[in-house]
């Protein structure tokens, strides 16, 4: 039986939110995308070092961040059309990357697959006899998606399974993966108390906490905490009407609510505080970032694309110890950028181009 116990997120007075941030502007720096031919880089490893993208949309690759030289390059993989950028996570010792693939968007089963970055080999770890090719969630009448796989070690994931049922009642919950011997078990059962789906990734904090969001059933959308011993706590976000969770450090969360397009930061720890996040253009004024930003614990808090209205530049804004810095703009039209923070290090990709930029101190 999982307890609701409330964190409410409250408003309350950020410094961030008041205008006190100071924007330390450096020269307007032009960043280009990185020339990776046919390849869509869609992460970067947790070193920095290692780029993993697809080529010609159905063969994993994965490229040398510096040189941009491929290390190394899959078979074509007809699962690859469908996977899901935010699925990707790298193991602890960087050697392989989980994955699932946007089963909502394509409509189409998800498994948990496993691939090495030394040789781009892709193993399908939950398949459920269907091997070449994910069959349509619209042509059977029961079906369970695997999705959003997070490494606990290397050896383990923690992934959300999805049984949805076409003639009775949904389920969801969290199991476990044990990558050598195949064998999942279930952790933590989120049915009931009115939840369908799992719509963000599971991320462990510290404690052994779990933050995701859920949606379905009696909750259009809701972000959870989800401790230890299996009981839940809603966050409550005042102001958010359709809040996903996009990332989340051990003290706060990435909040993004797709009605409003807001994006916030969420303290994790209970003290009810929030704050949007914006970019300082000139004058002082604020506008919302666009795409998904990063954050980090240290030494950059966060980090985004943010579109300026009065010189119509797609421009980089990092967060560092309390001062908003102006990194430059993205050269051409970006669409839906994704960021990464990787130590010192900014990966931004829009699925048509990427680009990697210092961010140095």
């Amino acid at each position: 039986m999982i307890s609701r116990r409330l964190f409410a997120i409250l408003p309350a007075v950020v410094p961030f939110a008041n205008g006190s941030v100071r924007r330390l502007d450096i020269e307007d720096v032009r960043h280009e995308p990185l020339d990776v031919g046919a390849t869509t880089v869609l992460s970067i490893s947790p070193d920095g070092s290692v780029l993993a993208g697809v080529q010609f949309r159905n063969r994993l690759c994965f490229l040398d961040a510096s040189t941009l030289d491929v290390l190394a390059l899959g078979e074509p993989t007809v699962e690859l059309q469908s996977i899901d950028r935010s699925s990707i996570h790298w193991s602890p010792d960087g050697t392989r990357i989980a994955f699932s693939l946007d089963t909502w968007r394509h409509m189409r089963d998800s498994d948990i697959f496993i691939a090495d970055v030394a040789t781009a080999a892709i193993s399908n770890l939950t398949a459920e006899g269907h091997q070449q090719e994910a069959a349509s969630i619209l042509d059977r009448p029961d079906v369970s998606l695997d999705i959003y796989p997070r490494w606990i070690n290397d050896s383990t994931v923690i992934f959300a399974r999805q049984r949805v049922v076409k003639s009775g009642q949904s389920t969801c919950e969290i199991c476990t993966l044990a990558i050598e011997s195949l064998v999942v078990e279930s952790l933590i059962s989120l049915h009931p108390p009115g939840y369908r789906f799992v719509a963000s990734p599971p991320i462990l904090l510290t404690n052994g906490s779990m933050v995701m969001t859920l949606q379905g059933g009696d909750h259009p959308s809701e972000i959870v905490i989800v401790d230890p011993v299996g009981d839940l706590m809603p966050v409550e976000i005042e102001g958010a009407r359709v809040p996903e969770l996009l990332n989340a450090t051990n003290t706060q969360g990435l909040v993004w609510d797709r009605e409003t397009h807001i994006y916030w930061l969420v303290l994790l720890d209970g003290s009810g505080e929030k704050m949007p996040l914006t970019a300082l253009f000139e004058y002082g004024d604020g506008y919302q970032f666009i795409g998904h930003p990063a954050i980090a614990e240290t030494p950059v808090a966060y980090a985004g694309v943010a579109l300026s209205a009065s010189s119509g530049k797609y421009r980089v804004f990092t967060m560092v110890g309390g001062e908003q810095r102006d990194r430059g703009h993205l050269n051409g039209d970006v669409i839906d950028p994704a960021c990464i923070l990787v130590k010192d290090r900014l990966f931004i990709s829009d699925l048509r181009n990427a680009w990697l930029i210092e961010l140095g101190s």
